[in-house]
């Protein structure tokens, strides 16, 4: 099963895409340390509230690919 940090919650309408995913993080109704799951995560869904930066990166060694909600690229 592919793993997935998210910021936000999978909408109800798409969840059946997601059918062979693991969601992690604050989406997932993680507990106080939402990054504590991220060193599973094989992917990330990149909202605006994190900054996905170096530090970000050194707690992801899995993390193959991030997909960007919304527009731009400043907190990537």
């Amino acid at each position: 099963m592919f793993r997935i940090w998210t910021e936000r919650a999978i909408p109800v309408a798409i969840q059946p895409m997601f059918k062979d995913v693991t969601p992690l993080g604050p989406g997932a109704a993680t507990p106080e340390d939402p990054l504590s799951v991220l060193a599973d995560a094989q992917g990330a869904i990149a909202g605006g509230i994190t900054r996905y930066d170096a530090a970000f990166m050194d707690r992801a060694p899995c993390l193959r690919v991030i997909a960007r909600t919304g527009i731009g690229i400043d907190n990537v």
